[in-house]
């Protein structure tokens, strides 16, 4: 691996030396861009698939995987990096794997070598975080849109005992120790000409001419976050609703990428615990960065500027397509929650009427199905009429429950 200097330099200008350097080498390069969620993954991602072709012919290969034909329509995806854990994967030329994933997933030192650095290649790390409250906000919102978060900001961020920064500094430390090459970038000032930054940093000089030889996707938008209505009514649904609840996010998301995010109101009290306690490290990672790039605590004013929501119970704006999708989506799943379980329990009673019964088994599906229904099995007289014939068999496993059939 190539030693990189103590001080990391983010930029990689047309004559710089280890540009040329990677450039010229003989062996192959695999460079791995990961970082911090929310970062303009999912964006490059889908421009990265759609231009396989371009990127090939500049030398560099973007492997294809199951999440292509998604990534090229400007669906939102994890990337392509689980292909680093394939026995079968291979570098033979000049590589880009991307997947923020990858920032959690290989942060620990026996990953990393068994994964990664191991390889007989080249290796460049491309890490992307952002400022400190921007990179905060988004952590709560994924984890209420994906996560099944029920607090508010300002509860999750008074009782976060995780710092997404200590990665962050574990990612900058294991580059210098691992002699392995490693740039990062601040998202929060490169966020208007994020893409034109990323194929810098993979192609150098040539980058202005690649760009203008690619295909982008028709939402310049992708992966966005919510706004206060639908923040609230996510964590409603997180907090009521038994089971996953992110096809809610997922179908406003998809369905009406233009709706703007809003971010909810930071207290005094909140920002100050949280500057405190985060600052020595923001200060140590800024350390290893030119100034341009420097991770900042923004001030509070800024945090809260064009913020909106409250402690009190307020009124929030909704509109029309908005309430169209969640009604729809709402009832899509309710349709395939009943259809499933209706499926489940005529195999159940097809296995009693061949007597094949698994009891424990069985016995754990009905339980689920009585949860999913509020405690009431849903109506089984829609069975086929085979079910009649093993009625008393399946009021015994029934009983054992504590439940009683429907007659």
């Amino acid at each position: 691996m190539r030693k990189i200097p103590d001080r990391i330099t983010p930029v990689l200008q047309p004559d710089n030396t280890s540009f040329t350097r990677l450039m010229s080498t003989k062996r192959a390069t695999l460079i791995c861009h990961l970082g911090h969620g929310k970062t303009g993954t999912s964006y490059l991602q889908s421009i990265l698939a759609r231009n396989r072709k371009v990127l090939s012919e500049n030398g560099l290969s973007y492997p294809k995987d199951e999440n292509f034909r998604n990534a090229s329509k400007g669906l939102v995806t994890s990337g392509n990096g689980h292909l680093l854990f394939e026995r079968s994967f291979q570098v033979n030329s000049d590589t880009l794997i991307s997947s923020e994933n990858l920032f959690h997933k290989l942060a620990r030192d026996d990953r990393l070598e068994q994964h990664l650095l191991s390889r007989n290649v080249d290796t460049r790390i491309i890490l992307y975080t952002r400022n400190t409250f921007e990179l905060l906000t988004s952590v709560w919102g994924q984890g209420v849109k994906r996560g099944n978060r029920t607090e508010d900001l300002n509860t999750f961020l008074q009782g976060a005992k995780t710092n997404p920064y200590s990665r962050l500094l574990w990612w900058l430390n294991t580059a210098r120790n691992n002699k392995t090459e490693i740039t990062v970038r601040n998202y929060s000032v490169h966020r208007e000409h994020m893409v034109e930054d990323f194929f810098r940093q993979v192609f150098g000089p040539k980058s202005a001419q690649i760009l203008n030889s690619l295909s982008y996707p028709e939402n310049r938008i992708i992966n966005r976050s919510l706004s206060l209505a639908e923040y609230e009514i996510q964590r409603a649904f997180n907090t009521h609703f038994a089971g996953n609840t992110s096809f809610i996010s997922d179908s406003l998301v998809r369905q009406l990428p233009d709706i703007g995010a809003e971010r909810p109101c930071i207290k005094r009290d909140t920002y100050e615990q949280v500057a405190s306690r985060i600052s020595p490290l923001i200060e140590e990672i800024n350390g290893f960065l030119d100034q341009e790039e420097h991770v900042r605590i923004e001030e509070f004013e800024e945090v809260n500027q064009n913020a909106g929501g409250s402690d009190k119970l307020g009124s929030y704006a909704i509109n029309a397509n908005q309430v169209n999708v969640l009604v729809s989506s709402i009832s899509n799943n309710i349709n395939r929650m009943n259809a499933s379980q209706a499926a489940r329990l005529e195999e159940i009673a097809s296995r009693i009427d061949t007597g094949m019964i698994d009891q424990q088994k069985d016995a754990a599906t009905l339980r689920g199905i009585a949860a999913n229904m509020g405690g009431q099995l849903y109506r089984i007289s829609f069975l086929h009429k085979k079910f009649k014939t093993a009625k008393k068999k399946l009021s015994d496993i029934m009983s054992a429950l504590f439940l009683r059939p429907d007659r």
